[in-house]
């Protein structure tokens, strides 16, 4: 395939679609391209022709943080594969996002999670410059959306296993102020 040979010769990975244009790759065949999988897309006017788990995820989460322009938290399933401590990978990049500063425009690979509480109000913590919610936020993330118990203790088993600790009693307090007392209540109970 001519035009994807072209973008290889560009020796360039990430490459923009403006490295595309040099290469006289237009638009539309970058769309079909990552229609059939040649390459993928990781943002807007972003491209690469390696896989997204062939990335280091912190570039990925980067580049989305660059793209919401203000302030933000990683979180959920995403906050997790920074901790290293779970093998699923979704194809997007869990963000908090504060109600009054969520982006207008869809943002590729990212999933936007606009929240009302203030994220000052997240525990949270800095891995390589990059603010993700902690370990026990996570937690009680996960299960306010919705994940399993199940997946909540594997976590925490995980997270043990690393010499990671998770403090019950950050639990609790994370806990009530996000209303999710019930849900954490039956987490301890299963990991006491």
């Amino acid at each position: 395939m001519g035009k994807l040979d072209d973008l290889k010769k560009l020796n360039k990975d990430p490459f923009t679609k403006s490295d595309a244009d040099s290469v006289n790759v237009s638009a539309r065949m970058l769309s079909y391209l990552c229609t059939k999988k040649k390459i993928y897309r990781l943002g807007h006017g972003y491209y690469s022709l390696k896989e997204v788990d062939d990335f280091d995820l912190a570039s990925i989460v980067r580049e989305i943080i660059n793209q919401i322009e203000g302030d933000c938290v990683i979180c959920l399933q995403t906050a997790l594969q920074l901790y290293d401590l779970t093998d699923e990978s979704p194809p997007f990049v869990d963000v908090f996002v504060s109600w009054s500063n969520a982006p207008k425009r869809k943002l590729e690979n990212a999933k936007l999670h606009k929240t009302r509480y203030p994220l000052s109000q997240l525990q949270t913590n800095s891995m390589n410059g990059i603010k993700v919610t902690s370990i026990e936020q996570t937690i009680v993330d996960l299960l306010r959306f919705g994940f399993p118990v199940a997946q909540a203790i594997d976590v925490h088993i995980r997270a043990s296993s690393k010499g990671i600790i998770v403090k019950i009693d950050v639990l609790k307090k994370i806990a009530e102020e996000f209303r999710a007392k019930a849900k954490i209540k039956q987490f301890i109970e299963a990991i006491l």
